[in-house]
């Protein structure tokens, strides 16, 4: 408040995401606008929109033709967020602001809209690292943990209560950050192995990769406020279901 400043609102990334500094870079961990912020570097870098640079080098290669940070070109087919009714617990359309209403700019850490389908196009060729968005050292590299000791000593203390963040996470003391979210840096959860990436959204949309076990999977909801705890129990349901039905689909070796 000192500064003016009202997080989520305005047209621009710097209007909305022009915080000070709350620790110098590498001393510690805070989910972050990071992400919007690169957006704006690869528009200065590239001279292109980001809307442009990633239909050229992501949606078109794979096909996601539905993907756009122009919420006007898809509002025709765009579903109503919904809420929860505190009084009766049942599900009601969401009468508030839109997510990202006013916004001008090209968000790149919560901006894009697109089908479902589309999201699996992106998850399946990072997890068949098939070539068509990264050459195979750049994905390896997307799955490896990036955070020094300060800074993934704060993200575990922030995982070990983490109803925050939209998901089911164990606290298993075994995570990382990497380039494309959160990392698996254990073998102690039930289901995700090792360097399995991870990540949500606002909406309780929840993604990952398990390039060990050969699994991806997204789960999506028009759901209002982010990590909304009734939602959380349904990711964790078809989390296991898909790692049971992967299990029961492989054959047996021959004894």
């Amino acid at each position: 408040s000192h500064h003016g400043i009202k997080p989520t609102r305005g047209a621009t990334v710097e209007e909305r995401f022009a915080y000070p500094l709350i620790y110098e870079p590498g001393a510690s961990w805070a989910y972050s606008s990071s992400s919007d912020w690169l957006g704006k570097v690869i528009e200065a870098g590239t001279e292109q929109s980001l809307e442009d640079y990633m239909r050229a080098h992501i949606w078109d290669p794979l096909g996601a033709e539905s993907f756009t940070f122009r919420v006007e070109k898809v509002r025709p087919r765009l579903w109503g967020m919904n809420t929860r009714d505190r009084e009766t617990g049942k599900v009601k359309l969401h009468r508030g602001r839109e997510l990202n209403d006013g916004v001008t700019d090209c968000l790149g850490g919560q901006g894009v809209y697109g089908t479902a389908g589309d999201v699996m196009k992106v998850l399946e060729s990072l997890l068949l690292d098939d070539g068509r968005l990264l050459r195979p050292g750049t994905t390896a590299e997307m799955f490896k943990p990036q955070l020094g000791e300060k800074a993934k000593r704060s993200l575990l203390e922030a995982m070990e209560t983490p109803e925050w963040a939209v998901g089911h996470f164990p606290v298993t003391g075994e995570y990382d950050w990497g380039l494309g979210g959160l990392l698996v840096d254990g073998e102690k959860h039930p289901n995700r192995r090792y360097g399995t990436l991870i990540w949500s959204g606002a909406s309780n949309v929840f993604w990952w990769i398990d390039r060990t076990t050969g699994l991806c999977g997204f789960f999506a909801t028009q759901m209002l406020p982010a990590a909304e705890e009734q939602v959380r129990p349904f990711i964790k349901a078809f989390e296991d279901e898909m790692y049971a039905r992967l299990k029961r689909s492989r054959p047996r070796a021959a004894l």
